[in-house]
């Protein structure tokens, strides 16, 4: 394509400086090879107009989605009374602290059940507003103390 492009101007630079152009071949003529590529050409710029247009309307669709999620997000972190972040450390608590509650309540919660699925934990501590992760970071402090074992599959907890 660029070789019939370049052709094309070149003639007309010919055409344009040269004091006999009727000698020259093609000169003042368009050829059909020629007007195709014109057409080829204005065919592409509009083409890629168009696909420019369309990704910039699409790249504001997802601009204004992702900015409307994004607030959502914020006010329901505001409302809520669980911190977003898992190791939130409260206003007195270090995450240590945090953490080393969290497994106090596993563990009390251990005592009085024995054998337990893992899930079951996890969802009787999300009923105490307890983040999953700060509850599996408390699970990991209390195998770390060997204070419980879990079952070969992972699925189950008890109390050493």
């Amino acid at each position: 394509m660029r070789t019939i492009i370049q052709y094309y101007w070149q003639v007309k630079i010919i055409k344009s400086t040269h004091p006999k152009a009727e000698n020259v071949p093609m000169a003042g003529k368009t050829s059909k090879l020629t007007q195709t590529s014109e057409k080829i050409g204005r065919a592409l710029g509009r083409s890629s107009f168009k696909a420019e247009a369309a990704g910039q309307a699409a790249k504001e669709k997802v601009e204004g989605i992702v900015g409307r999620v994004t607030k959502r997000q914020k006010e329901d972190v505001k409302q809520s009374k669980v911190a977003c972040h898992p190791f939130y450390p409260g206003e007195e608590l270090t995450v240590e602290e945090k953490i080393g509650q969290v497994a106090g309540a596993i563990y009390h919660y251990l005592q009085s059940s024995g054998q337990v699925s893992v899930d079951k934990v996890v969802e009787v501590m999300a009923g105490r507003q307890i983040s999953v992760a700060l509850c599996q970071a408390a699970l990991g402090w209390l195998a770390r103390e060997d204070k419980v074992s879990f079952a070969a599959d992972g699925g189950t907890i008890r109390l050493i």
